[in-house]
């Protein structure tokens, strides 16, 4: 009878993981079908070092200050790409190194703007897939290696379940599902990215201390320890932080039995395997650059933020981006699903965090009931309480590497903008074990099923619904009545949502072109906002269709939708006009003469500006006397501030080439305070920004944030002055 119960255990076990496999595969080549090449963040990146192991036979060494193909990712550590070498070191080395040109009109994590406007970092030729060859046919075979990176951590999310949970059936299925159709894990495990072999070593070293939780340490275990973690450190150095918490564990098996003699065997072997493993790589790291991980190389690569942020200001500022970019941020992070879409996954993460209350209440419970049979002193009462205490552990081991990997995070985040959700992925598996469990004890079975149907439903559409629709051109078939006719050599009309505007507005402009052939496509087309001082007060350029044009048949009528965001820090009320144009896109010259379209009045704008500096005070408007000023005369300025906090000083520059400073005032600060900048008489006329910055007496600026809490560095731009020459 025990063992016909324990094949009917098994028996869904053996028919719903592989099938759970080969839909997680099925929807991993989906996802990377779908997305064009090197459309993923870093994706170009990763491919160039993997190209580097398979035809020159080494990997990238950086130089400061150099621009190379692998960028910042030439200091990762080297194991996803040595095993993804061979699968394209068969190829003909010279067609591997043809690259797509760079979108230099690409709105990278920008996921605010118009669905299709420029999410594509890259200009996209019609011959770019097929058939495949070449760069094409090595980026989809090494997509298709991260998605089986991806099954594998399916897997072994399905295992740790099992280990944690052994009595419950139904949580290592939910806990796998979870994982397999989370669509942003799906988009990321189909891309080129060392961060799909991290996740599987970390959930599989996670695996392997929940069983040494269970049996102990022995030198066996200790090796199988050591051989994840020095493989995961020789992955990403961000693992880094498995180490401690597996010596925590090493520690905490021993404790039942008084084990300190295996346990210290345990912690010799599993060091000393790490570092057989990984060492070498760090200390190459050291010999080149002097830095054993290379963090000091990437801070310098892509710059550290003017200053660190305290925990609140990260959350404020970073949390919608976090959130969004764990369940679902495509492109490189700039093309964004449906509001329900993450109100769905919202309400999945909320479901199982009340349902792990209720198994915390009664697991408590339960101790306490065992801790009353242990005083009779019976066996099944210890044998249960020490059934319990694992348990717990269990419990524990997931709970603590969650908070870890998401602590880390936070504080690379504070210091370093790169607050993305695949930063997380090495606790998914732990998260996804303790959610599934939560939503067995909320949620009766068939609820169970229908939500993992849903779940499914929402990643098999996502690629349908939104990764593809940003790289489509959007063709038209004839002009809307409500646009402006133009003559011009290419553009046909011109469509603007609005027939007024004020500072802080975003236009959503529709430019309408007709292309015949490739190399008519291949021209910019922009749009400038300019006020009544001739000085553009916002612009957008674009490459006609983004630059998708493997989408495109000819002849073609392009429906480009540009949005073109007016600072809040604009002069108004004014008179504004839109003006458009082209220029091809190699050359930058212009095509025929830009065309102004309409008249469009600025009206004010009262509310707030909320420009935070560093929470001394938050500047609320800025008044500029007038946006022209002749040469040799003087501009007033008036700030009105939240707050004026003691020894701080405000201080406004007019900047030309070069950053030289050409008129300048400096004072207290005050809650209302007027700056009078005065040009000296042989000010070259042009337009001249005017920068602002707060600083405490005898220190450094302080940081600036926006009204999002976004930090926008120690200083901030009122808007530019035409200087002029006197009548």
């Amino acid at each position: 009878m025990g063992a016909l119960a324990r094949c009917k255990r098994a028996l869904p076990a053996k028919i719903f993981l592989p099938g759970l496999i080969a839909a997680f595969i099925a929807l991993g080549a989906y996802y990377s079908f779908t997305t064009p090449l090197f459309e993923s963040p870093d994706e170009v990146w990763h491919y160039a070092y993997i190209r580097e192991i398979a035809t020159r036979r080494g990997f990238p060494v950086m130089q400061a200050g150099v621009a190379q193909p692998w960028a910042q990712e030439g200091t990762q550590a080297p194991l996803y790409y040595l095993l993804g070498a061979p699968l394209v070191a068969w190829i003909n080395p010279a067609d591997l190194d043809a690259l797509p040109a760079l979108n230099p009109f690409a709105r990278i994590g920008e996921p605010q703007a118009a669905t299709n406007d420029n999410r594509n970092a890259f200009l996209h030729l019609p011959d770019e897939n097929t058939p495949w060859r070449g760069t094409a046919l090595a980026a989809h075979l090494l997509r298709l290696y991260s998605v089986a990176l991806g099954a594998l951590t399916v897997a072994m999310t399905f295992a740790l379940a099992r280990e944690v949970f052994p009595a419950s059936r139904a949580v290592a299925p939910l806990a796998a599902a979870f994982a397999a159709f989370l669509p942003q894990f799906l988009f990321i495990g189909s891309s080129i990215n060392n961060d799909n072999l991290a996740t599987i070593l970390a959930t599989a070293l996670v695996w392997q201390l929940a069983r040494t939780l269970r049996r102990g340490i022995t030198p066996r275990r200790a090796l199988i320890l050591g051989a994840l973690a020095g493989g995961a450190l020789l992955t990403k150095f961000n693992l880094v932080t498995l180490v401690p918490l597996a010596l925590l564990v090493i520690f905490v098996a021993a404790v039942p039995k008084r084990a300190w003699r295996a346990a210290f065997v345990g912690v010799i072997i599993f060091i000393s395997v790490i570092a057989l493993i990984a060492g070498w790589w760090y200390a190459r790291n050291f010999s080149l650059y002097g830095d054993p991980s290379g963090l000091s190389l990437i801070i310098n690569m892509i710059g550290e933020r003017a200053a660190p942020m305290n925990l609140a200001r990260w959350f404020l500022a970073e949390n919608e981006g976090l959130r969004f970019s764990t369940w679902g941020v495509f492109g490189w992070m700039n093309i964004l699903a449906a509001p329900a879409f993450y109100w769905f996954f919202d309400l999945l993460a909320l479901a199982g965090l009340a349902g792990m209350i209720v198994v915390g209440r009664q697991l408590k419970l339960r101790q306490q009931s065992h801790e009353t049979d242990l005083r009779r002193l019976t066996q099944p009462a210890q044998a249960g309480f020490v059934n319990l205490l694992l348990r717990f552990q269990s419990l524990a081991l997931l709970a603590l590497w969650c908070a870890i990997t998401f602590a880390a995070l936070v504080y690379y985040n504070r210091a370093l903008p790169a607050a993305q959700g695949r930063l997380l992925f090495p606790a998914l598996a732990a998260f996804a074990v303790l959610w599934a469990r939560g939503i067995v004890a909320l949620i009766p079975t068939r609820a169970i099923i229908m939500l993992g149907a849903i779940q499914f439903g929402v990643a098999a559409l996502t690629p349908a619904l939104f990764i593809a629709p940003a790289y489509m051109p959007t063709s038209a078939n004839e002009v809307p009545s409500d646009a402006t006719h133009v003559d011009h050599a290419t553009l046909l009309a011109v469509r603007v949502n609005r027939a007024e505007t004020q500072p802080g507005d975003a236009l959503d402009i529709t430019i309408y072109s007709r292309v015949s052939d490739l190399q008519a496509a291949r021209r910019a087309i922009f749009v400038h906002v300019i006020n009544s001082a001739d000085i553009i007060v916002a612009q957008r350029d674009s490459a006609i269709a983004s630059g998708n044009w493997s989408g495109l048949t000819y002849p073609a009528m392009i429906a480009d939708s540009l949005r073109v965001e007016i600072p809040i820090t604009a002069s108004a009320p004014d008179d504004w006009r839109v003006v458009v144009g082209t220029y091809d896109l190699e050359s930058r010259v212009r095509v025929g003469e830009p065309i102004t379209l309409a008249r469009l009045p600025a009206r004010a704008n009262t509310a707030a500006w909320q420009f935070d500096f560093d929470g001394r005070a938050t500047l609320l408007r800025a008044e500029i006397a007038s946006q022209a000023v002749a040469r040799g005369d003087a501009l007033r300025v008036v700030l009105r501030w939240s707050a004026a906090p003691q020894n701080y000083r405000v201080f406004v520059h007019a900047l030309g080439d070069a950053e030289r400073i050409w008129a300048d005032a400096d004072a207290a600060l005050a809650r209302e305070m007027e700056f009078t900048l005065r040009f000296a008489p042989d000010t070259p006329p042009g337009v001249y920004p005017l920068e602002l910055g707060v600083y405490p007496v005898g220190g450094d600026r302080v940081p600036v944030f926006d009204a999002r809490g976004q930090l926008i560095g120690d200083r901030m731009f009122l808007g530019p002055i035409r200087v002029v020459t006197s009548d």
